[in-house]
């Protein structure tokens, strides 16, 4: 009995009559309220006026000088290397954040990965580890500056440390110019059934 809902199979005929009607009725209200001088809108509201000392435009621009110098991105004119004629402006003893490098680290493809140990795979164990350390300029990691951070089991972690001296980036860069970087890479060990 209720297998359609009682309006599905409706057929309303068009009424050509009230649909002029209605068109007409807001077509009056529109041209009405746009014409009226003494709408009710219009005399709420302060009459707009323009301040005669405001200025529209651009400003001239003196070609003549300089628009930027190096002082205006840290770097002083002394910091050019005159071997090459290139701006320093990062010492090489400098680590930088991600957040202040122009191109952060990234992990070359191909790098060894670390292997899931046997015994936390067999036992079902999932985890993460989260290590950091200092990427070079050559993308290499820094053996002194490895720090573990966070592990969720000890055979991760030690899996983690036989590769960092394996792991090779694309060093950050800075202006163009390779730079250190300081790097928290999260390793995640996953059992899938």
């Amino acid at each position: 009995m209720f297998q359609q809902l009682l309006e599905s199979n409706v057929t309303r005929t068009p009424r050509v009559g009230s649909s002029a009607l209605s068109t007409v009725a807001h077509a009056a209200l529109v041209a009405a309220a746009s014409t009226s001088p003494t709408s009710s809108a219009s005399t709420d509201l302060p009459a707009l006026q323009l301040d005669p000392e405001i200025t529209v435009g651009i400003p001239p621009v003196d070609f003549t000088r300089a628009a930027s110098s190096a002082t205006d991105f840290g770097v002083r004119s002394t910091d050019r290397d005159p071997s090459h004629g290139i701006e320093r402006g990062v010492d090489d003893a400098v680590v930088l954040g991600a957040e202040q490098v122009d191109r952060a680290v990234l992990l070359v493809p191909g790098t060894p990965m670390p292997a899931f140990p046997e015994a936390p795979r067999a036992a079902g164990l999932s985890g993460a580890v989260l290590m950091e350390f200092v990427v070079d300029t050559l993308g290499r990691v820094e053996p002194g500056t490895i720090r573990l951070l966070q592990s969720d089991h000890e055979q991760f972690s030690a899996a983690v440390r036989s590769v960092m001296s394996r792991l090779r980036f694309l060093p950050a860069e800075v202006r163009g110019r390779r730079v250190r970087q300081l790097v928290r890479l999260p390793f995640r060990f996953e059992v899938h059934s």
